[in-house]
């Protein structure tokens, strides 16, 4: 059900990115920030798997699901007027090389979206190495696009 919720939610993202234009840069800031931290719900506990301190499950399919669906909305999250706003963690580097930026997001979806296609399988080892290289897109574009 929530894997649904969550596509829903990523459907009406993508038929309404038009509209972001006209969303205030603050808004997007906050949309982006809440969108890591649905990140993180969705990636943690799938770190605990890795780490052998939760059972592989069900619930993994959904939370891959989610996640899959989740770095699809992430680049709405970073308009061209959303550099201006001071106090966050994103670097200058995500207008100024856009490009760069686009392949980092293109590299997580593709990631995640096999991720949850391994989660889906049911094979734990695949979903544990899978699991890694999520988590290296995601410090690739930390390390190039977040400051500390």
């Amino acid at each position: 059900m929530l894997g649904r919720s969550i596509v829903a939610l990523a459907a009406i993202a993508v038929a309404t990115s038009a509209h972001a234009q006209s969303i205030k840069p603050e808004e997007a800031v906050k949309m982006r920030q809440g969108l890591m931290t649905a990140i993180k719900w969705q990636f943690a506990p799938m770190g605990a798997v890795v780490k052998g301190e939760a059972e592989f499950g069900q619930d993994m399919v959904a939370r891959a699901v989610n996640l899959a669906a989740l770095s699809k909305i992430a680049p709405q999250g970073f308009p061209a007027d959303s550099d201006m706003v001071p106090n966050t963690k994103a670097k200058a580097d995500i207008w100024e090389k856009p490009e760069r930026f686009q392949a980092a997001m293109a590299t997580l979806q593709a990631e995640t979206a096999k991720l949850a296609e391994i989660a889906r399988s049911g094979d734990e080892g695949s979903f544990k190495k899978q699991f890694l290289a999520v988590n290296q897109a995601c410090k690739d574009c930390h390390e190039t696009f977040r400051s500390e």
